[in-house]
């Protein structure tokens, strides 16, 4: 809808070891909201484990949808209320994750 970016980062999930200055911290999906200029405002920040590789949302934008490699998944997460929320939803995939795109059909 227009409304909301997102992007996963590794944070320290990828890093080898402490003498990494992430080394530790966990990966994460951030959200931010559009308003009606086009301007980008932080919504939300969501733990995500092991590497994440992609966060796209469901084409009417109430879902989020996060690539995680190592897990073999896709994390589902919905938006509620206006809060973004973890559904425990984990789809296995056959491989992993390193890309992911939503298009209406």
């Amino acid at each position: 809808d227009g409304r909301w970016a997102a992007l996963a980062c590794f944070d320290g999930s990828n890093a080898d070891g402490p003498e990494h200055g992430w080394w530790g911290v966990p990966a994460h999906a951030h959200v931010f909201a559009i308003d009606a200029r086009g301007e980008l405002s932080p919504a939300a920040v969501i733990p995500l484990e092991k590497v994440p590789q992609s966060a796209v949302f469901s084409p009417d934008s109430r879902y989020l949808i996060a690539g995680q490699y190592g897990c073999g998944n896709l994390a589902v997460y919905r938006l509620n209320k206006g809060k973004w929320e973890d559904t425990k939803l984990r789809v296995d995939i056959p491989g992993q994750s390193a890309a992911i795109r939503t298009a209406l059909s």
